[in-house]
């Protein structure tokens, strides 16, 4: 008899599953921000200039070789960086780059200080 439950409950599930939206199945980066995850500082490759919504590297993240003048999905939620470049890269508050920036030299690590945390609209290698 408990052959019979269980095949109940399995075909249930089963309907079930099939019931679900895809996207709930699919779930991934949005389209806009490729490389958006959650991740950790140890997950910033060498080469990649890398970013993360929370304190100590935690949190959804994002990495940039090139510039960026529209974070998507991290614009004004980046709390902590690595610039894991040979050059020097600059963060602004603002996509024109007017206002507010931070110089974040080769290898630097940390969070983001003051004003500039959860703050950042635009990257750029090369320096500010």
């Amino acid at each position: 008899m408990h052959w019979h439950t269980g095949l109940s409950i399995a075909a249930g599930m089963a309907a079930l599953a099939s019931m679900l939206p895809t996207s709930v199945a699919q779930a991934g980066p949005t389209p806009y921000q490729p490389g958006l995850s959650i991740t950790a500082y140890s997950d910033c490759p060498a080469g990649w200039f890398c970013v993360w919504e929370h304190r100590g590297g935690t949190g959804r993240m994002a990495r940039y070789q090139n510039p960026v003048f529209d974070l998507g999905a991290m614009d004004n939620t980046i709390s902590s960086l690595w610039n894991r470049t040979a050059v020097t890269w600059c963060a602004y508050a603002d996509a024109t780059g007017i206002g507010g920036k931070m110089r974040v030299g080769p290898s630097w690590q940390g969070d983001v200080p003051g004003s500039m945390n959860d703050n950042i609209s635009a990257l750029r290698p090369g320096g500010c």
